[in-house]
């Protein structure tokens, strides 16, 4: 008989984390809450020491040992167990030639993408090594938007490169302590709902429709729906940075405000 996981505490979802679950169940299929990232990295890559780091990540923070129940409750909880794993994939396709290599690579994304997490059995967040040559790696880091946002994740990143580094010349990790989630969820049952509300309609009470981006539909759409690709240059991508720093937001977010 397996052993049943220890849980070291549980939890009402924040508001957002209620409506991520709502449309995960609502549509199966749909893919809007999987987040997926890709970099290259270059250089030796020692994968017992990335393991490692990882597990002192999930250690870290409880966030990414937490399971979404919602069958057989009367309201969805997040159980935060004691000890969670993530396993660190591992491929090397460091034989096929570069045309295949990134055949493979994006198959592997899509196929990454179209597995999805299942909220309430899985370890929602996935970190597969593809090796492409001896000292070249893409790291493939998937997880499910009701863990964290993109903000979150490059502050996760940044402190698993230092563990990564620690460990690598033999020692401890000297990082801040952390707050629990759990404490941000009591923080957040205990305001005053009806405030949030009054405050912003008053905010928005001016505006009087979105401004979404152009999309396909049966009707006569507005507008020309195009793909564009361009790049922004190192300096205007350091300017946005400090602007997205100084607002206390994303730099998505930024590009959001433009956009409205």
């Amino acid at each position: 008989m397996p052993q049943q996981p220890e849980i070291q505490d549980i939890y009402p979802l924040s508001f957002m984390q209620e409506g991520m679950l709502f449309h995960s169940l609502y549509d199966e299929q749909s893919r809007a809450y999987f987040e997926q990232a890709s970099f290259t990295i270059h250089g030796q890559l020692d994968l017992e020491r990335f393991q490692k780091s990882m597990d002192a990540v999930f250690e870290r923070y409880e966030i990414f040992r937490t399971a979404f129940i919602y069958k057989n409750v009367a309201k969805p909880r997040q159980v935060v167990l004691k000890h969670r794993h993530c396993h660190v994939h591992f491929e090397d396709i460091s034989h096929l030639n570069e045309r295949d290599k990134e055949h493979c690579t994006e198959a592997f994304k899509e196929q990454d993408k179209s597995r999805g997490f299942d909220l309430q059995t899985d370890v929602l967040m996935r970190i597969s090594i593809l090796k492409w040559a001896p000292n070249r790696y893409v790291c493939i880091w998937s997880h499910h938007h009701i863990l964290m946002d993109g903000w979150c994740l490059g502050i996760v990143i940044k402190d698993f490169l230092h563990i990564y580094q620690a460990l690598g010349k033999g020692q401890l990790p000297d990082l801040h302590p952390v707050q629990s989630y759990g404490t941000y969820i009591k923080w957040l049952m205990q305001q005053d709902r009806e405030e949030a509300a009054e405050y912003w309609k008053k905010r928005l009470q001016h505006f009087e429709k979105a401004t979404p981006l152009p999309k396909r539909t049966d009707q006569i759409p507005d507008g020309t729906l195009e793909q564009i690709t361009f790049t922004i240059s190192e300096k205007e991508t350091s300017e946005l940075q400090k602007i997205a720093a100084a607002s206390g937001a994303t730099l998505n977010t930024v590009f959001q405000a433009l956009w409205g």
